[in-house]
């Protein structure tokens, strides 16, 4: 049987950051965990993390661990 794979990372104008592969599909759970224990540690103060609207992206605690590191976060508005 096959696995799915999933990737998620963060991108800069310079460089990849945090990459992360996981078995599964990502949730509210891991996307936090991946937050918190990877991406805020690559992040400067400042800057603007830009995330999609998938809904676990949305978790109240996304936001407070990215103006933990002193950045910002800000989602991708409805186009459709």
């Amino acid at each position: 049987m096959l696995r799915k794979n999933s990737y998620c990372s963060g991108f800069t104008n310079k460089a990849v950051i945090a990459p992360m592969v996981f078995n599964g599909s990502c949730n509210t759970q891991l996307f936090e965990a991946w937050v918190a224990q990877f991406l805020i540690k690559k992040l400067k103060p400042g800057q603007v993390v830009i995330i999609n609207n998938a809904s676990f992206h949305k978790s109240k605690r996304i936001r407070e661990f990215i103006e933990s590191a002193g950045c910002r976060g800000h989602h991708l508005i409805h186009l459709f």
